[in-house]
This record gives C-alpha cells, structure tokens and sequence, in this order.
C-alpha cells in the first residue's frame, strides 16, 4: 500500500521528533480530511526505495521536520533531493491558483492533479464531463505541454466545443483562458521548439494536424504570460484569479440572458433588484439588509433569487443559497443540519460541526458570524420558527454590509423578518405568457396557424404562472395533432382546481416507467448526484440517463453543477416536488420519504404489502411497533429502495436495488439484505468490518465512507462485474482490496 496517493508527505527523523511534533501533526491533518504519509522506516537507514519515491511524486503537499540530527542520514538527504526536483506545473502555479480559487468559493477541476502524467492519450468519461460542466477552461501551456498525448487531447476537446455552436447551448459554451508558462504564444502557434508535434511519440498524421489546429485557435486568444524567473508571483496569481472571477461573471451574465431571453423578462427584474440590493448594502451601516421576494408558487421567486445569487455572491467574503427550506428542514434534517450549512458556507467549516439543538444552533452563529460580509438566500420559508433558527442569529451578528434574500408565499414572514424592501412577483401578462409557452411548445415565437386558437385556451388555463406555461408547453411539443390539444384543453378546463391539476397534465402524458422515475425523484433523489441517481434508476428500470434526459426535455426536472464539490445534481423545482409527493400521498401509497408519510400510508396493510420505497428516521414508529423491526420486513416484498437510519432486520428481501444506511451497527452484512439485485450500496460511517461482494453481481455504486471498522473487501467467490464507483475515503485499516478491484 505504500505507493498510493497522500495529500500530504511527512519527512521527519528521530523518535523524539515523531512523538512530539509529528504524531500530533499528521492526526491534526488526518481529522481536517487530509491523508498522509509518515516514513516509519526512517531507523532502516537504506537509500529512498522505489515505493517511497513513487509516494513523493504522488504526494501533494511535503512537510520537511528538520530536527538537529536530521543532516546525519544520507537517507532523508535523498528524501529532500527528490522532493526539490519536484518542479512540475501542478505543483507550483496550479497548485496555488486551485487554492486561491478555493478560497473564493469557485470550485476548480483540476486534471490529473496531484498524480503523474503517464502514457494514456484517451480522455476518460470522467475528463469529458468535467470538461463539458465547465464554464471556464485555464489551460497551462508550459514548456513540457506536448509531452503529453492526453494533454493534447484535452486542449483538441475544449477547442472543438468552442468551435461548435450547435454542440452545446450558448448558456453552457465555456470560456478559454490560455497561460503561456515560460513559453511564447508564436511557440505554441507555429509549434516551433518544444511545441514540435513530429516529436510526440505513437502519433498520427492525422493526430498532429488536429493539435496543431487546436494550438494554433488557443494562442490567437486572449490570455496571461508567466515567466517563472521574473515575474513577481502574488501580482500574477492575483490578475490570474481576477481574470477568471471576470469571466465567470460574464458566464452568469450569459446564462441569465439564455434562460431568460424567451420567457420571462427575468434579466430586466434581476437587474432592477440587483440594483437595489447592491444600493442599499453600501449605504447599510447599521445592519445588514434583508430584502423579500413575495409571491404564490410558480411564480419564478427560486428562479430570481438563483439569478440574483449567482449575479452578486463573487462580491461577498462568504455566500449560502438555501433552496427550498421548507422542505429540507420538515424533512427529517432539521434546521440544525441547515444552520450547520450555513457555518460550512459562510467560514469554510465542515458540517460535521457539532451543534447539540436548535438553540445552541443560534448561538454558536451569533457569535461565529461577527462583522462576517456575507450574502445568503433562504428560499421557500413558510415558518417563524425556521426564521427565528436561521435568520435572526445572521441579523444579530452579520456584518452591516451583509445582504439576505428570502423567498416566500406570505407576507407575514417578511414582516416579521422586516425587510428593507418586498419585492411582488405577479403573474405574467398575456403577452409574456405567450412568448413563454409558444417557445416551449413550439420553439418559435408563433403557433401554427392551425394551433393558434386552442393554444390560446391553454395559455389562458395556466393563469400567468411561469412554472405552468413552461411544464405545459414542454408538454405538448412535438404534438401536432389538433384533437390531442382539445382534449388536452378539456381536460385542464375539467381539473384546473390549483396548479396542481395545471400541473398533473405533463406527469399525465409520461410513459409509465417515466412517471415512476420521476415519481423516485421527487421523494428520494432530489439533490442527489447525476451519477448515483443514474445508477439506482439502472438498478431499478434498467436504464437510468435516458429517464433523466427525457423528463429534463419536458421541464420536470433540471441538473445543476454544485458549487461546492462540482458534482452534477438533480433539481426539482418545489411546486412539481408537491405535486409528485401528493400523488404518492392520494393515489400510489407506495412509497414513505418522511414521518408523516410514514404516519399516514404504513397504517394501512395494503399500503404495505405495495410499498416500493421506504426511508426510515429514529422516530419512525408505526405498522403497530417498530418499523425497522426485523419480523415487519417480511410485510414489504415489493420493497425496493431502502434508507435507513436505525437498527437493522434480518428478513430477506430480492427486490432491494439502492441500500443507503449511515452509521449501520453491523460489522458483517445482514442476510436480508444481501440482494443479488442491489445495483447502490451506501453505507457511509458504519461498523462493518468486513464485504462479501459475491452477494452483489449487480453493484455499481459502492460508498464506505469513514467505515473506520473496515478491514476487508472480499471477492474471493465472485463479485460485481460493472463496478463504476468505489469510495473508500478514511477507511484507515483496510488491509485487503481485491485484484479486480486494485486493477481499475
């Protein structure tokens, strides 16, 4: 195990060194998240073997303890040698710009960072997405750039969606920045000197003459020169940031105008209550400013104060978007688990901080939040009490330049809240309820002739509300048929009790593996990653992106990059989240997401015998005792998603496809839940020591996060064919990962 990657390489020598300084560093740094590497075979007294040189040219970050006697041994002479050579581009001007950008709440994805380069030409799925998700690519040309096959292939795929307009939608094209790293622009262009494309080992003609035209395209445009041995490095890193910061602003720029052009008129609202806000925060010297946007569902209220988030947070020490509070705090998280958000945004803390109750909760952001300059957005509150827990402890302590946004339904939050300024979002005018749907539906600012009237009568039906004549026209795209609307029509004048029944004609119209996907969505995985929702609906219906891809095309659902992790995540905005949830509630009884659901459906034995999906909390008491009671399961065949938080049962299940438990008490697997169907297995926290993959020849997703128990990964009598996602982060014992495993 000596050769994988450490974050950080602890050279040291002396016993007394290791015990005093040492031990108590690398545990510092291995509680803050960090691996590291510490030589305990420092008294062998041999020269660097080739395992601790392969670790040094892994390792991130290199700590030098230069104890008094340290210079006596050839050995750690030789340490040091190796890690000076270490020059490479990643670790020197990458390295800091990653940190700096970090530091700025901007998320870096940074290519092979921290390994070493090796052979491999072909870009892997995961470079790709990266790639594509995006919105600004800094490339380092530097003198060693052309060594690299991958490398030259990643500046050819960048290129190329920079000169495909039709690829992507102007919203998503991502901007350029090239760094010229001690090399000339004319270098790169003519591939003069080390740029010389004839010299790449293993290329075609065909090859070359595609990186020459991609080189050629990056050195025309605009970017930053950096020369190692004159230039001052703070100015250069600090034009560097500023640069990007810029150009990400300008993509929000972009992105605003391309959601907006064809709807709403949102640009125009967005700009006049950017101004505001910005106005009245640098007059603010008293207290921070709170300002409301007011209005009923669907009206676009999220959408503004995304657009508004997205618009100003660069200009704040810290930000926090909260979207849909009052869903994520009734929905067994808890305002604590928001107000630890809030702490992990605002000072880079991680959320695992303890917070015992609500009202500790408050004083610890009273008194951690002093002077902060902070913008945060709490979307969707409905509940003094939530105010009180997450707004008040920011009022009292935020510094007076700070800025808060709340979304809601009723008035009276805003003032109790009181707001420097409401904002009132009304319904849209017909003529921008025409504009909006005709592009949904028709993607053209008119009807066919033919469709024209009966167009109209729908638009009327949605009543002004953004969020209905975008589902609704989603809906009948591609629908021609003039009787498919007038029944369509019919039935919204039939049903059109709230936007709900508005609503339901889109879910309606789904095919019905669609609307279980989306059904699976609204109760379990929204916020989740693209990547581990793909992998249960797979483990569920065969097939997981198309699902997505096509419930995206019909305005259900968005996926959004999160700024944090720049992981790719599933939304769905609050009034189609109710909607599917009611239908779970009135009509399918067939899955449980909360307590009350759990209250209201598990009571019924039918529900029971029907249900498919299930997340059960501490309190959840029901079915006549305990429902995570072992001899209960046995009433759930159909039983196929399972979250839980609690003990655990022993009746077997062949139906379960996504197994999520966090801090499972069971250092061995269960026999009843060991399906050979389940395609996610998270078990993040837990005291299993050992997995027996046989059992799983369908996983795909594997999560043993802090499974600090963990000794084994146990293959030895099969195991899962297409495994595409293993974590196994701070599991600090594992001593034995199969070959298979080890080979990927």
């Amino acid at each position: 195990m000596m050769s994988q990657e450490y974050d950080v390489f602890i050279c040291h020598r002396g016993p007394e060194t290791k015990r005093n300084v040492v031990s108590v560093l690398s545990g510092m740094l291995r509680s803050s998240g960090a691996t590291c590497f510490v030589d305990y075979r420092m008294d062998m007294g041999r020269h660097v073997e080739s395992e601790i040189d392969a670790t040094i040219q892994s390792s991130r970050v290199f700590i030098v303890v230069l104890s008094p006697d340290f210079a006596t041994s050839k050995w750690f002479l030789d340490e040091i040698v190796k890690i000076m050579s270490i020059q490479d581009t990643q670790r020197s001007a990458v390295s800091v710009l990653r940190g700096i950008l970090l530091s700025k709440g901007i998320t870096p994805f940074v290519v092979d960072y921290g390994k070493t380069d090796g052979a491999e030409s072909e870009l892997n799925s995961d470079i790709v997405k990266a790639i594509e998700n995006c919105r600004v690519h800094v490339i380092f040309l530097s003198e060693n750039f052309v060594r690299s096959k991958w490398c030259l292939e990643e500046v050819a795929y960048i290129m190329n969606i920079q000169g495909s307009p039709g690829t992507f939608d102007a919203s998503r094209k991502p901007t350029v920045l090239p760094i010229f790293y001690d090399v000339e622009p004319s270098t790169v262009r003519f591939q003069k000197a080390n740029y010389d494309l004839n010299e790449v080992p293993g290329s075609s003609e065909e090859e070359r003459s595609g990186w020459a035209t991609a080189l050629c395209e990056l050195s025309k445009l605009r970017g930053l020169e950096y020369k190692t041995a004159s230039t001052v490095d703070e100015d250069k890193f600090r034009s560097m940031v500023h640069t990007v910061v810029r150009m990400l602003n300008e993509r929000h720029e972009e992105i605003i105008k391309s959601a907006v052009d064809f709807p709403v008129g949102l640009a125009q609202r967005s700009k006049e209550i950017e101004r505001s806000i910005l106005d009245c925060a640098s007059k603010s010297e008293e207290s921070l400013q709170c300002f409301g946007l007011l209005g009923m569902g669907g009206v676009g209220k999220t959408t503004l104060a995304l657009s508004i988030y997205n618009k100003l947070h660069s200009e704040f020490e810290g930000s926090f978007l909260s979207l849909n509070t009052r869903s994520e705090v009734s929905e067994g998280k808890g305002v604590v688990a928001v107000q630890k958000k809030i702490l992990a945004n605002l000072l880079k803390w991680r959320e695992d901080v303890w917070i015992k109750d609500e009202l500790h909760g408050r004083d610890v952001l009273s008194k951690t939040l002093r002077n902060t300059k902070a913008l945060v957005v709490l979307d969707d509150v409905d509940d003094r009490g939530h105010l009180d827990a997450l707004y008040r402890p920011l009022r009292s302590s935020l510094n007076p330049r700070s800025v808060v946004i709340i979304t809601t339904r009723e008035r009276k939050i805003l003032e109790w809240a009181k707001s420097t300024e409401t904002f009132v979002l009304e319904r849209l005018s017909k003529d921008m309820s025409k504009s909006l749907f005709y592009w949904h539906a028709f993607m053209r600012p008119k009807p066919p002739v033919d469709l024209e009237e009966v167009s109209e009568s729908v638009i009327e039906a949605c009543d002004g509300l953004p969020l209905a004549l975008k589902v609704v026209g989603s809906h009948f795209y591609n629908k021609n048929d003039k009787s498919y609307w007038k029944e369509s029509f019919m039935y919204l004048q039939k049903n059109r009790k709230d936007v709900f029944d508005v609503l339901r004609i889109s879910f309606d119209g789904l095919q019905q593996n669609e609307q279980e996907v989306f059904l699976d969505i609204c109760c379990f995985l929204i916020d989740e990653g693209e990547d581990l929702a793909c992998a249960v609906l797979e483990a569920c219906y065969e097939t997981g992106r198309p699902y997505l891809d096509e419930l995206e095309n019909k305005c259900l659902i968005t996926r959004y990059v999160d700024k944090d992790d720049g992981v790719r995540r599933i939304r769905v905005q609050d009034q189609l989240r109710d909607m599917g949830r009611e239908i779970v509630r009135q009509e399918r009884r067939d899955r449980v997401w909360d307590e009350q659901t759990a209250s209201d459906i598990l009571r019924v034995e039918l529900c029971v015998r029907n249900m498919q999906t299930i997340t059960l909390m501490e309190r959840c008491e029901r079915m006549g005792g305990d429902v995570r009671h072992c001899g209960h399961f046995r009433r759930l065949p159909q039983l196929r998603i399972l979250v839980v938080n609690g003990s655990w049962c022993s009746e077997r299940s062949f139906m379960y496809r996504w197994l999520r438990w966090e801090r499972a008490p069971f250092q061995e697997l269960p026999h009843g839940l060991c399906s050979p169907n389940i395609g996610v297995m998270e078990l993040h926290l837990s005291d299993i020591r050992i997995l027996r993959m046989a059992s799983f020849p369908k996983l795909q997703h594997l999560d043993l996060r802090a499974c600090r128990d963990l000794r084994r990964l146990d293959s030895s009598n099969g195991g899962p064919a297409d495994l595409k996602y293993l974590n196994l982060g701070w599991c600090q014992i594992i001593d034995w990962l199969p070959e298979d495993i080890r080979s990927k």
